[in-house]
């Protein structure tokens, strides 16, 4: 192969991996997110209970758990109401609340009031008072935690509300799954479904490391 069609096919097959590469890695970030959960408590009503998302955000190099406790409000039928509780480390090899003296850091800080609407499938909440941060190892933040917002969707076939986190300026539709874990109440529990829970998807190798193969001399 001559030295310029060598270059024009190392250029193509960076387009490739730019192309096809990093919507893969977002997927996988989804997926993963739905591994870490425990499995769904179907509930009879299709958004009271406990949701609960488990993440790892690199923007800002922390792992989140959020719970969500979602009431609706008597006599309407689209307001809630209900409490949010964040529990938060860093170091991304940390996947679950580490001890203390093997972490830096670890937190934990409740929207003790939360609000928000059901129309359809479509869900919002969002916290509106914050309490006070509970320092579970290490320091006092040097910044102020702020209150977010989940705007998407319920989708009933996976027991999960599939949701876009704003916060700031920070936190601009961050992708965030949360899967329902309890019921409010053991009489709102319906029968066991079977949802089957698949591993990130791993793109095989072909040639070379992103599955592109430059043919040299």
């Amino acid at each position: 192969m001559s030295r310029r069609a060598r270059g024009i096919a190392i250029v193509a097959c960076a387009l490739v991996v730019v192309a096809a590469y990093v919507p893969e890695r977002a997927l996988a970030n989804i997926e993963e997110q739905r591994a870490r959960l425990p499995p769904p408590a179907p509930c009879t009503d299709p958004v009271e209970g406990v949701w609960m998302s488990h993440a790892w955000y690199p923007h800002i190099g922390h792992w989140y758990i959020f719970k969500m406790e979602i009431h609706r409000v008597p006599r309407s039928p689209t307001a809630l109401t209900g409490a949010i509780h964040a529990h938060y480390w860093p170091g991304e090899q940390n996947v679950e609340p580490p001890v203390c003296g093997a972490v830096e850091w670890r937190r934990a800080i409740s929207a003790v009031t939360a609000t928000g609407t059901i129309v359809g499938n479509r869900l919002q909440f969002r916290g509106t008072r914050l309490g006070p941060i509970q320092l579970l190892c290490g320091p006092p933040p040097t910044t102020e935690n702020v209150l977010a917002t989940w705007t998407g969707t319920l989708d009933p076939a996976l027991h999960e509300f599939q949701s876009v986190l704003d916060a700031g300026p920070t936190w601009v539709a961050v992708p965030t799954v949360f899967r329902r874990i309890r019921c409010l109440t053991p009489e709102q529990s319906a029968p066991q479904p079977h949802v089957e829970i698949r591993p990130p998807p791993i793109a095989p190798s072909r040639g070379g490391p992103f599955g592109c193969s430059v043919g040299m001399p």
